[in-house]
């Protein structure tokens, strides 16, 4: 009777240890940062309104391209570069009251939380700092938000000299 009490204990021990071991490991994937690289393909800024959304500049190899004719002040002596003052985002507020800035990125290395491999291309949403600080053609190294669809969390390297 003992032995088998040992032996049920033990069992009962082990798989407590095993899934510690799995819940561990769960977290520590979880919670580590996804990092990614690529090369900036276009950027864009899209503005919100009544549900609807509108584009305001898309950014392309060929340019510059304001689509709401309001805001054709772009600061930017680049024409890979446009550039987004917080003044220039304060007046987009006053039509828009939700602004999102957008950076298309053909990948070198994949993304594997949303599972794309190297040569695929998605739009991840990121920061008017961050989307002022990207040209078309920059390689670009970032961690990837896991709890925000699509979001760059961060800008981890930036190298212009390939634009």
């Amino acid at each position: 009777m003992k032995a088998k009490a040992k032996l049920s204990l033990l069992s009962i021990v082990a798989v407590f240890l095993v899934a510690v071991v799995v819940g561990v490991a769960s977290c520590y994937w979880f919670f580590s940062p996804v990092i990614v690289e690529g090369v900036v393909d276009h950027r864009a800024v899209i503005g919100t309104k009544d549900t609807a959304i509108y584009s305001v500049l898309l950014n392309t190899d060929s340019g510059i391209l304001v689509k709401d004719k309001d805001y054709e002040g772009w600061s930017s002596d680049e024409p890979m570069k446009a550039f987004v003052s917080g003044s220039l985002e304060d007046e987009m507020r006053k039509e828009y009251p939700e602004i999102h800035y957008l950076v298309s990125v053909r990948l070198s290395t994949g993304d594997p939380v949303y599972n794309l491999g190297e040569g695929e291309t998605l739009a991840y949403f990121l920061s008017r700092d961050d989307f002022n600080k990207l040209s078309i053609g920059s390689n670009v190294r970032f961690e990837v938000d896991r709890f925000q669809t699509a979001t760059i969390k961060g800008l981890a390297a930036i190298d212009v000299s390939t634009v």
